[in-house]
């Protein structure tokens, strides 16, 4: 029989908030002098010119959900790389938005190799909508993109070797042809910031991320919103939630800036909708109709600091400032807390997405950080995951729910029932983590591997349900983060204990939603480094080359197929043993786990790995720039000296060690098996890179 535990944990760092102002809207005049498109089309239009050698024009058409880019360059330019959108964040290097030329097929901008120079006229053209922004900007919506675009807030590099820099917004305006084929100009665009001898084009801005809703009113004490749905009947309580869960509601809110005006500053939030991840009461209320919208802020932004509400633009009369009790701390202290509450919404799952929703604030309320509650422009975790006995009861029933199918469908006994024990506490300076453990007992399957393969994916799920969305189909254990948990990570596993039968299921998922949330790379970007002779770090543990008892050796390519024949290529390596001195730390370490440093676009080309030529799952986890694929459980399987380990990778960039490793280099990892109620996450580490 086999004992199985599954347990998801939290880990959080604090995350600073950024923002940029944008500059002012002008209504204006009719005008006929545009590119012709179909009617309803935005048209944005900008002539380009810089270098002396170089002149041309963009064309960017958006219409029926989707954009479409021309760019003609004219007389002669030498050693073209690339071609972007860009945000226009001089405090974030104005990072990449969107990739023109070459496409690109992550949020990573591509280089063309090799460069292309022209003496004649050199036309390029794309076509994108929301989904491709959001591959790069992960919150990025077409009601944003638009609303950035009429704001001036456009623009596009085309990077040569000599000029890596160059840079133009949309220098004329921006149309829309109405019913009667008239251009009305929606933007005058203003006179560029700066001007420099370099081809220019144009500047988009992506969504600055607002500050994180909290688990409940006391999850986040600054930055928590609550939504409040009225119901038909109107008796109150309207909603009667035990908490107010993010699980909840099915909208999120991202900030979209800050902008001065006469009476301050306005900042400005982009209603989001996300769809229901639990079947609640109040998630279904909220789709039919929004009553009320509550902003928890600083001490100091209440009335008449923060002065005025507009909804869409307009201004709103029914809203108010609060002093509110939130509830108690870990230490059963009351905690109150101060909130902007806007009322008499009457909004619905149709009409709420898209809203935009702004304060005006004064000093001592100007800036988000002190909108936020907090100088350091962070927002504070004062409870997280697993705070309450409903939050747990619910999360554990959806696991014990899903892994008793699962072993139903497998045809596996179950021997003891399943239980689950929680724990709210967090102190991460003492690696204490708010953990949910589910544990039972059930015979040993018959086949492991048709069972893995359904663990891999039902632990992906349990884990993007304790973060609150939905696993993107097809992609296992890559749930997207939501807006609100930058700086957590979050790991779930299914172990059977470093004695159970070898022939007894894992399964791992691991979302780091640091890596959603991390600055964009400065753009544009230099000729790539020689790659650092510095491993990277995968866990925060003792590492070391030498004086350990295993090295993996060279690796060795071959060609080879699948069962059904499909060509594939092989990549593997040997763990040797090797001397070192008994005293040193590292010395009587196991060789539990092999880790190897793979590039995060190489995962759909690889197919599975083997030891000792055998077929086993595999787990991946995924970090800023970086995907470790693991090789687990090996003691299970044997003695660990002489044992072959291979991946298998279907032929194209990601067929050699070079493509298919990190930094062009392949870095592996030996580590020992991690023992029950033990602090550190591993003794020791091997590290090898060839």
């Amino acid at each position: 029989m086999a004992r199985s535990q599954f347990n998801v944990h939290a880990v959080s760092v604090l995350v600073a908030l950024v923002f940029v102002a944008s500059t002012s809207v002008v209504w204006s005049r009719r005008v006929a002098d545009t590119p012709n498109g179909p009617v309803g089309a935005i048209i944005a239009v900008a002539n380009l010119s810089g270098t002396p050698s170089a002149s041309g024009r963009v064309v960017l058409s958006w219409y029926n959900s989707s954009a479409h880019v021309n760019v003609t360059l004219k007389g002669s330019l030498t050693n073209i790389t690339m071609a972007h959108i860009h945000l226009n964040d001089s405090s974030r290097s104005n990072p990449v938005i969107a990739g023109l030329l070459p496409r690109m097929n992550s949020w990573l901008p591509k280089q063309l190799n090799p460069p292309v120079s022209y003496d004649k006229p050199y036309t390029f053209n794309i076509a994108f909508d929301a989904r491709y922004l959001a591959m790069v900007t992960s919150d990025m919506t077409a009601e944003t993109f638009l609303s950035l675009l009429k704001q001036g807030q456009l623009f596009v590099n085309v990077h040569t070797v000599a000029q890596p820099t160059d840079s133009n917004r949309f220098s004329e305006a921006l149309w829309k042809l109405d019913k009667s084929r008239t251009w009305l100009l929606v933007k005058k665009f203003p006179k560029p910031f700066h001007q420099q001898p370099l081809l220019r084009l144009l500047k988009l801005l992506s969504e600055s991320y607002a500050v994180a809703s909290g688990e409940n009113a006391v999850a986040l004490q600054w930055s928590s919103r609550h939504l409040l749905t009225k119901s038909i009947g109107g008796d109150f309580p309207f909603c009667k939630c035990t908490t107010y869960n993010c699980l909840s509601s099915p909208y999120r809110l991202s900030y979209t800036g800050a902008y001065p005006v006469m009476a301050g500053t306005r900042h400005c939030f982009m209603v989001r909708h996300v769809g229901c991840t639990t079947n609640t009461t109040c998630c279904a209320a909220l789709q039919r109709n929004v009553h009320k919208i509550s902003f928890s802020v600083g001490a100091g932004c209440l009335k008449p600091v923060t002065s005025q509400v507009e909804i869409n633009g307009r201004k709103w009369s029914s809203w108010s400032t609060v002093f509110t009790k939130r509830g108690t701390d870990t230490n059963g202290t009351v905690v109150f807390g101060y909130d902007v509450r806007i009322y008499d919404m009457q909004f619905n799952a149709t009409t709420f997405p898209g809203t935009s929703i702004c304060m005006t604030t004064k000093e001592p309320c100007a800036s988000i950080q002190q909108l936020c509650g907090t100088t350091t422009g962070t927002c504070k975790p004062v409870n997280t995951f697993f705070s309450s006995p409903e939050n747990c009861s619910r999360t554990s029933s959806i696991i014990i729910s899903n892994f008793t199918a699962a072993l139903e469908a497998a045809g596996v006994s179950i021997r003891q029932p399943f239980t689950w024990n929680c724990t709210g506490n967090y102190e991460p300076g003492q690696s204490i983590l708010p953990r949910l453990f589910v544990c039972g007992l059930y015979d040993v399957p018959a086949s492991r591997t048709v069972l893995e393969e359904a663990l891999r994916n039902v632990t992906a799920s349990w884990v993007a349900f304790v973060i609150g969305t939905p696993v993107v189909l097809g992609q296992k254990d890559r749930a997207e983060c939501p807006v609100g948990l930058e700086g957590y990570a979050f790991e779930g596993a299914l172990d059977s204990g470093i004695n159970a039968d070898p022939r007894c299921p894992y399964g791992s998922s691991v979302i780091n939603c640091t890596e959603r949330y991390a600055p964009f790379p400065p753009s544009p970007l230099p000729p790539l480094p020689p790659p650092s002779p510095v491993p990277v770090k995968t866990h925060n543990c003792s590492q070391a080359t030498k004086n350990v008892p295993y090295y993996l050796d060279k690796i060795e390519t071959y060609n080879t197929t699948d069962r059904s024949g499909q060509r594939l290529v092989a990549m593997c390596t040997t763990i040797q043993e090797m001397d070192c001195n008994d005293d040193a730390k590292c010395c009587g370490m196991d060789a539990a786990k092999v880790e190897v440093i793979m590039k995060p676009s190489c995962q759909d080309a690889l197919r599975s790995i083997t030891v000792n030529g055998k077929e086993i799952a595999y787990s991946r986890s995924f970090y800023t720039g970086f995907t470790s694929l693991k090789f687990v459980k090996l003691l299970a399987l044997g003695d660990p000296a002489a044992m072959r380990l291979c991946w298998y990778a279907s032929p194209g960039p990601c067929a050699s060690p070079g493509g298919f490793c990190y930094n062009n280099r392949c870095q592996r990892l030996i580590s020992p098996y991690q023992r029950p109620k033990s602090h550190k996450v591993m003794p020791c580490v091997n590290e090898t890179a060839c």
